[in-house]
């Protein structure tokens, strides 16, 4: 993934903590606590950008500390996209490019490269501009994702360049991880529910059903302070994967994790939590070619978990259904199991 920072000058005052330095830290320390515990390797770049790319971090594993350590936070000059989005297309351009990647643009404004700020048929002009760009980036693969924070007066704009599902906007940076995290999990493969607040001394709980590959866990604090507690059904108390201590968030990817019910508790101020699952994977195989009425249709279902498949326990069953033409749903039951 590439992450391209808005630090023009108006950031010091719409962003006086420099959260989205902050989040932009969750967001590499979740993406690379879930791929270590699916085994694969991610790479992020970024930049800082005003009218010009600044601090450049070219392509780097996400592995440790090193990568996230390299962010810094400016607040100087102007608003410029077109350079912060070519230096992406040209990291993607470069020879070993994985696959699949996001690029992810924050902004806290309009672009105003230069006095007086682009207006009216002036700002339709600039973005008609930048659409030859993403097309670029899209046309290899790249998804596009654009996070405004305060002003959204440029929403149809992105809108229409990047797809809405693919920007939002947000009052305040403190909900940039949120926001973040919504993006980025359904990327990786997870399955997602309703963020949790937990006020101090609450705790909530849910229940984990068998054959996870990965239960993950994002933890966010009003302050580095607040005491977090994860406990699974035996009482255990794993440590965070990534985060925890004096920072504001704390990641725990936990693969295979224990069957039933976990806890999580804050102490000493408020948190949100999000609870990610990665289920097993089912792999089916039936005829391709339509079946005589009547015949045994043969049909060989295999749960794999980790890429390893799940063949002792009794109680798995295979169950198929199928919709008729008048919507009518029906079961069929296997006539023979072969294990």
């Amino acid at each position: 993934m590439i992450l391209l920072l808005d630090s023009s000058g108006s950031t010091a005052f719409t962003d006086l903590d420099n959260l989205r330095l902050t989040s932009a830290r969750y967001l590499l320390d979740y993406v690379q606590a879930v791929g270590e515990a699916q085994g694969a390797a991610h790479r992020f770049a970024a930049a800082n950008f005003n009218v010009d790319t600044l601090d450049e971090i070219p392509w780097t594993r996400l592995q440790g500390d090193a990568g996230r350590d390299q962010l810094v936070a400016r607040s100087e000059g102007g608003t410029d996209f077109a350079p912060a989005l070519e230096y992406a297309l040209r990291l993607r351009q470069e020879d070993g490019g994985a696959d699949e990647m996001a690029v992810v643009l924050f902004t806290d404004g309009a672009p105003c490269p230069s006095s007086p700020c682009p207006s009216g048929v002036a700002l339709t002009a600039y973005f008609d501009e930048l659409s030859s760009t993403i097309a670029a980036l899209e046309e290899t693969g790249a998804q596009i994702f654009v996070v405004a924070l305060g002003d959204d007066s440029t929403a149809a704009d992105w809108s229409a360049l990047v797809g809405a599902t693919h920007y939002r906007f947000v009052d305040a940076s403190t909900d940039l991880a949120g926001v973040y995290h919504d993006f980025f999990a359904e990327l990786l493969g997870l399955g997602t529910e309703a963020v949790r607040p937990l006020r101090d001394g609450d705790d909530t709980e849910f229940e984990v059903e068998p054959y996870l590959e990965q239960l993950v866990l994002s933890v966010v604090k009003s302050d580095p302070s607040v005491q977090v507690i994860v406990t699974n059904p035996f009482g255990g108390t794993p440590l965070p994967t990534r985060g925890g201590g004096d920072e504001l968030h704390a990641i725990y990817a936990i693969p295979s994790p224990a069957v039933g019910r976990w806890q999580v508790r804050a102490t000493g101020g408020a948190a949100q939590i999000w609870v990610d699952r990665q289920y097993a994977t089912m792999v089916l195989d039936a005829p391709a070619a339509p079946q005589a009425l009547g015949d045994t249709v043969q049909v060989t279902g295999q749960l794999l978990r980790r890429g390893v498949a799940i063949v002792d326990d009794p109680d798995l069953r295979l169950s198929v259904t199928a919709t008729d033409s008048a919507g009518v749903t029906s079961l069929f039951e296997l006539s023979r199991r072969a294990g």
